[in-house]
């Protein structure tokens, strides 16, 4: 943003040393809760028993699940205080962005929320507000991926609700015997749940890859275009799709622990990378490397890695 477009300089720069400051904060403890998680996780696979019994890894990964959607909230905001910029300093609410025929919409109405792209000099303005528009695109977009909004709504549902988080299933990979746990919801507690795969998947059809009401959306269509067979434990059926583990059965739908790690993976390191591109972030070069080395340490065991 111009220097002579901020109404004030002073509150607008303490906005920005607050979000860049805060942002590395957040960065590092999903770091932290990540590499807390792990532990328990190479334990577990260590383990004959066929469920969690120790109850640290469920309230690591309730951490984790939380602050996964902390940041993105809080990388929702950065962007537009610190890498666009706006005149307008107010709370931001986060907006999901969908990747669909809609998408100008969803950026219009949080540029206009926020007073985002808007200039003085109003001859000026159709080309910054281009500009504004195609950095928050690059910005974005890991978020339009669909990954970490699954992960999202897993916090809003826990935030009232309870999710098992005790079973750890074992199965065969190539003769050896891989830990797969995930959590899970039972029908009816699916109503509590907003839109998602997740929630889709407790009305979807997989095996003729459509929902029992035909009904066509956002989600189910990333059902339909990306979902993959993996393999059976017992009566749980588990697809990979959109890129994630989820385990399905008659009445249940869940989603790999290692899944939601590799969403904390993926996250953290398209933002680091981005914001590493930043001039606010020049000083902090080796600190933003560090975290890409801590949290790729250890790749996330999914079973669709693993096959």
């Amino acid at each position: 943003m111009p220097i002579k477009e901020i109404s004030n300089c002073e509150a607008h720069h303490q906005f920005v040393a607050s979000y860049n400051s805060s942002l590395m904060y957040q960065l590092q403890k999903v770091l932290y809760l990540t590499k807390e998680v792990e532990t328990y996780l190479d334990i577990q696979s260590n383990s004959s028993r066929w469920y969690i019994d120790d109850p640290r890894l469920s309230y690591s990964l309730d951490n984790l699940i939380n602050n996964l959607s902390v940041l993105t909230e809080y990388y929702h905001g950065w962007i537009i205080f610190c890498h666009i910029g706006t005149t307008v300093h107010k709370k931001v609410k986060y907006t999901l962005v969908k990747n669909d025929s809609e998408l100008d919409t969803y950026i219009e109405e949080i540029f206009k929320r926020h007073s985002i792209g808007i200039l003085q000099n109003k001859e000026n303005t159709g080309a910054y507000y281009k500009k504004c528009k195609a950095e928050f695109m690059r910005a974005y977009e890991y978020l339009l991926t669909g990954k970490a909004h699954e992960v999202y709504v897993i916090n809003n549902f826990l935030k009232h609700n309870a999710i098992t988080m005790k079973y750890a299933p074992k199965i065969f990979i190539d003769d050896n015997l891989i830990s797969a746990p995930y959590i899970h919801i039972n029908k009816p507690e699916d109503l509590l749940l907003n839109n998602s795969i997740f929630k889709s998947l407790f009305d979807h059809d997989l095996e003729n890859n459509d929902t029992s009401s035909n009904t066509k959306n956002y989600y189910t269509e990333l059902i339909n275009s990306s979902v993959k067979h993996i393999c059976n434990i017992g009566g749980i059926k588990i697809y990979n799709i959109n890129g994630l583990d989820y385990f399905i059965s008659d009445s249940t739908v869940g989603l790999s622990i290692e899944s939601i790690l590799q969403v904390s993976h993926e996250l953290t390191c398209s933002i680091v990378k981005f914001v590493s591109n930043s001039l606010d972030y020049t000083s902090k070069n080796n600190q933003i490397t560090n975290i890409i080395e801590s949290i790729t340490a250890r790749k996330p065991k999914t079973i669709n890695s693993l096959l």
